[in-house]
């Protein structure tokens, strides 16, 4: 890799967890070479970047993908999806032209992307190299819906054509559908940054308390019935992501204002609550930390996941229906009995970032 290498990172806008995912191996990548410049064309919003990066950036607000539309933070929407699909030119050969002409006065070296497949043809169009990171593709997550929506099918059948044409991949555990040209690596999570003593006192919690981190991956999640929870020797962190922080004797509603950072509640605790998701999964498995998780059961990336936290972390099923005090002192009380999970975690960022040095021109 040259000096003053110029990298182009493409982030869709689905989710926090592929932000996450494109932070860590950014961090990774500054990290072994800190005159690499970095320019995100992204609309992941600008606290959740400028608190998980290390280093200066630029962010361009372009729309690079369309990824799967969501009635809420379980349950996808698949007609809603065909119908922006069917509607939207996100993916046409117009916008792929348009944003090559944008993005060609920034003189990239290479253009990575965490999931967008119409990175492949821009950075063609650039003549540059173009690399893509994932665990799932968009073509493979529509295959599920194809049954009942056949229109997907002309989709599917482009977007695998677009995600072909990628100089290097990479594909980071637990990985949905493997592609044997591709480059295999462990997980890839953000790294805490602050001790867990030091975060617990902060926020006024003993050192024996049994902490629960619940998160719902930033989608949010209808918890009015938690704020009643009481519990001498408990204390639950919710990581609200947009909505208010609040506090009560027992539950800690952190919002963004709060400025926590995730992977610092994540070693701060000593169990999970959550929504599988990527970056919460790979989070949890860096700490070993035991998981009770809520499944999704429409959305194909989550049997994946569920099989990879009962593998790899102490992990108990919970149904999101019966989410009430009655569940939670019975789920808590399963964490309580779990041991955490050893293990000398690797980051699959460093992989990723040793692997993608040596490979850039």
């Amino acid at each position: 890799m040259r000096s003053m290498t110029h990298i182009g990172y493409m982030i869709t806008d689905h989710g926090l967890g592929h932000a996450a995912r494109a932070c860590a191996v950014m961090n990774a990548l500054s990290e072994l070479d800190s005159n690499i410049r970095f320019t995100l064309i992204a609309k992941t919003p600008a606290w959740f970047l400028s608190q998980s990066l290390e280093f200066e950036f630029v962010t361009l607000p372009l729309t690079c993908d369309l990824g799967l539309m969501q009635k809420n933070a379980f349950q996808e929407d698949p007609k809603a999806t065909l119908d922006r699909l069917n509607q939207s030119d996100i993916y046409s050969q117009t916008h792929i032209d348009h944003l090559a002409r944008v993005l060609s006065s920034h003189r990239f070296d290479a253009l990575v992307s965490d999931i967008s497949p119409i990175a492949a043809p821009i950075a063609r169009t650039l003549s540059i190299p173009s690399v893509l990171i994932e665990n799932f593709t968009w073509d493979w997550i529509y295959e599920a819906y194809q049954t009942k929506h056949e229109e997907f099918e002309q989709h599917i059948s482009y977007l695998k054509e677009l995600t072909q044409q990628f100089d290097r991949q990479y594909q980071t555990t637990p990985i949905c559908h493997v592609d044997t040209g591709a480059i295999a690596v462990d997980p890839v999570y953000r790294g805490p940054r602050r001790q867990p003593n030091e975060v617990r006192r902060e926020l006024g919690i003993a050192e024996d308390d049994f902490v629960v981190l619940m998160s719902w991956g930033g989608l949010g999640h209808e918890l009015g019935w938690l704020q009643n929870y009481e519990h001498n020797e408990v204390k639950i962190l919710v990581a609200a992501g947009m909505g208010a922080s609040k506090r009560g004797r027992s539950v800690i509603s952190l919002g963004q204002d709060m400025g926590y950072y995730h992977p610092d509640l994540m070693a701060a605790c000593d169990g999970v609550i959550a929504k599988l998701g990527y970056s919460t999964v790979a989070e949890a498995w860096s700490q070993g930390r035991p998981i009770a998780y809520v499944g999704r059961e429409t959305f194909r990336e989550a049997p994946v996941l569920e099989r990879f936290v009962c593998q790899q972390l102490p992990a108990v099923k919970i149904e999101q229906q019966s989410l009430d005090h009655e569940v939670l002192k019975q789920t808590i009380h399963k964490l309580r009995s779990f041991q955490p999970a050893q293990r000398t975690s690797v980051n699959g960022a460093d992989r990723i970032a040793h692997d993608m040095r040596e490979w850039l021109p």
